[in-house]
């Protein structure tokens, strides 16, 4: 009940019951007037006059003191309570909100930005052919003397056999190279009677020397043991670290020591025999030589399924919004290069042609940066998942007899580097990925202040939203929280799937409006998106925004609560012609809610703060609030109780001595069930207030005016 109409409706009655009082006076000194003159009249004719008397008048007045009837819609004052038809064509009040909640968009789900794939085309190792294998079997002439006839018998001297140069094909494309691996093996059968080669003669030894013919400078060599008749012997010379030359000889030098002083017989001429065998191919990271032309080729694919914050398993198509594709080239080389790159899943044109790079021509040591634009191009990744990039190139064949400088760091560089691509939509199958649900906040008042402990039997909370990804499910899970500034918090969790447009009816919604919330929160928000299994299309800028709407019909529990307290209105002493004052309170109530109306007064004007109970303040009247009774779904009878007072003579005495202040408030003990015989409460009860309840209360003045003439 609205407390302050009530009060100053009361006080305004009192003021006019004082004003009556006052005119009342002066009329009675009229009327006393006149009967005067009229006793004069009969004493004067009369036959057996008596004394004259001062006449007495006495009478009351029932005045009213204010009333009115007060609507629940009064007593719970928000804009956002509605009359609304419940079920069974009751009439409830029921809160209705209703907010836009914060939109999350897909924007930049689909970049890929700063992507790099780098190629390389180097040297590595330099590598030639080498001859293979040479086999000398009548190297060198016969061991014996032309004097020797055979068969010989006697002594066989020391001597030289052999002291020859053999020179080598020239090494093909080379001029000048350090090798990092390679070797050649020599091979000795001696089929000789007697050892070749000598352990104690130096002269003797068997060398083999590996020369450069142009200056003779000296490149390796290798040195065999002495080699009994009948036995071979093997000697690898490693060329690491070697510089070979095109022109290269072998330098050979050996001999024997004969029988030793030893008498022996030879029955006829004898031979040995040399084999020189090279490593497959001789390596190197460093040469002066004419490389034969190189060419090469490398796809390398990236997978466009991880692009940005969408998995995407499988693409049909997609359409790039914007994007740029930088590519460096750097040349290492001594050589002229010239190279093409492609893009063989993207189009344009309807996808029409795939999109090539122009020939690039590269100097030797030269770095060519150039770019592909590729707005509004198509892209059909090859397994639905990949996108490719094609290299193609040739190195420079030099003219004969002209060298170049080769090492292994030599290389032909390439990077492409996305610098931006935004796909303005991408069809396909989406794996599930997680988006996150951006964090929102909506406030509102559910109920005033001053209604505490409010508990409401069924709310309906709901998220319809405007999901514009269609056809790819969304599997949504928040929670949603309640929270009210100095109070409680509440929240509940939400989970469901939907596609499309869709509308969420959050769980036990009772949990967050019973807190009273003052702003209402959807936090830790995650969004799935796909399930790997339903083709659709997704665009850059989808969203998904929608409007959260509350519906508490008013079926609720409440425990105690006061009505807030106006300004107290002044009442000045009563005049001496007052002789008593009794009040008398009518109340009729159908609000299930009980509680007392107190009517206060004091003669300090400040004396009515926030509670009841204060310093410096009688009760003038207290009126219980009758409870109607309470049916299983509406109220079935509507409870009245008439209230009377006689002021005492001290409350009298005060009205009459001094300026009081007198305040009506409405204190709400809530929805409660109370013991039959000692009414002490019991429980709190769930109600349903309708449109038609109403709580009335009346207050009404016997006022008894005395006046002695």
């Amino acid at each position: 009940m609205d407390s302050s109409r009530q009060a100053v409706t009361g006080m305004a009655g009192m003021q006019i019951l004082f004003k009556i009082g006052s005119v009342m006076k002066k009329t009675i000194r009229n009327m006393a007037l006149f009967f005067t003159g009229i006793i004069g009249l009969i004493l004067l004719y009369s036959c057996t006059p008596k004394a004259p008397q001062a006449p007495k008048w006495e009478t009351s007045y029932t005045l009213s003191l204010g009333g009115r009837l007060y609507k629940m819609s009064e007593i719970i004052d928000n804009t956002n309570i509605i009359d609304s038809t419940y079920n069974d064509d009751i009439r409830l009040l029921t809160f209705l909100f209703d907010q836009e909640i914060e939109p999350f968009e897909l924007e930049e789900n689909f970049n890929l930005e700063d992507v790099v794939i780098s190629y390389n085309f180097g040297m590595d190792e330099i590598s030639i052919e080498t001859p293979g294998s040479i086999r000398m079997p009548y190297l060198p002439s016969p061991v014996y003397p032309p004097q020797y006839t055979f068969p010989y018998t006697g002594v066989v001297d020391s001597q030289m056999i052999i002291d020859t140069l053999f020179n080598l094909s020239p090494l093909e494309r080379v001029n000048k190279l350090v090798v990092t691996n390679g070797y050649i093996d020599f091979q000795i059968d001696n089929n000789l009677s007697f050892s070749l080669s000598s352990d104690s003669i130096d002269s003797l030894k068997y060398k083999i020397i590996l020369i450069e013919t142009t200056n003779g400078q000296l490149i390796d060599s290798v040195i065999f043991d002495e080699i009994d008749p009948d036995n071979s012997a093997l000697v690898r010379m490693d060329l690491a670290g070697d510089t070979l030359y095109h022109q290269m000889a072998f330098k050979i030098m050996g001999g024997t020591e004969g029988s030793k002083g030893q008498i022996m017989t030879i029955p006829g001429l004898e031979y040995y025999t040399l084999s020189i065998e090279f490593s497959p191919q001789f390596t190197s990271d460093w040469a002066e030589m004419r490389p034969p032309p190189m060419s090469f080729s490398q796809r390398t694919s990236l997978d466009i399924q991880e692009a940005g914050e969408i998995e995407i398993q499988s693409i049909d198509t997609c359409k790039v919004d914007s994007g740029l594709v930088i590519i460096t080239v750097e040349n290492n080389m001594n050589l002229e290069a010239e190279l093409l790159l492609t893009f063989p899943e993207i189009y344009v044109d309807s996808i029409t042609w795939s999109v090539k790079m122009d020939t690039i021509i590269m100097a030797p040591k030269e770095t060519v940066i150039d770019s592909v634009n590729l707005n509004n191009h198509f892209m059909t990744p090859t397994n639905g998942r990949l996108l490719s990039f094609l290299v193609d190139g040739t190195t420079q064949e030099l003219p004969p007899d002209s060298f170049v400088v080769v090492t292994n760091t030599d290389s032909i560089n390439i990077e492409v580097r996305i610098k931006v691509l935004i796909f303005e939509w991408v069809t396909g199958v989406l794996d599930r990925t997680e988006i996150e649900i951006p964090s929102t906040a909506q406030g509102f008042e559910v109920f005033p202040e001053e209604l505490e402990n409010i508990e409401l039997g069924k709310v309906y909370l709901q998220l319809a939203l405007d999901n514009t990804i269609e056809r790819i499910p969304m599997e949504l899970g928040f929670t949603v929280q309640a929270f009210r500034t100095g109070g409680d918090t509440a929240q509940v969790e939400v989970n469901k799937t939907i596609t499309g447009d869709d509308t969420l009816s959050v769980p036990n919604a009772e949990v967050l409006i019973n807190v009273l919330p003052d702003s209402v929160k959807i936090i830790n928000g995650q969004a799935y998106i796909g399930n790997g299994l339903i083709r659709g299309t997704i665009y850059v800028g989808n969203s998904m925004t929608g409007t959260m709407s509350v519906i508490a019909p008013f079926i609720f529990k409440m425990g105690p609560s006061e009505l807030p307290i106006e300004p107290p209105t002044k009442v000045s002493k009563l005049g001496e012609m007052v002789e008593s004052l009794s009040i008398t309170g009518r109340v009729e109530n159908r609000i299930p809610i009980g509680g007392k109306i107190y009517v206060l007064f004091s003669e300090n004007e400040s004396f009515l703060k926030d509670t009841v109970v204060v310093d410096s303040v009688d009760t003038l009247m207290t009126i219980t609030l009758p409870m109607p009774i309470i049916g299983p779904d509406s109220l079935t009878q509507t409870a009245s109780v008439d209230t009377s007072i006689e002021l005492t003579p001290e409350e009298f005495a005060r009205f009459q001595e001094q300026d009081n202040y007198i305040k009506q408030i409405i204190a709400l003990e809530g929805t409660v069930i109370r013991d039959s015989v000692t009414g002490v409460p019991i429980d709190t009860v769930m109600v349903k207030v309708q449109s038609s309840d109403y709580l009335a209360a009346y207050l009404t003045a016997r006022v008894t005016v005395k006046y002695d003439f």
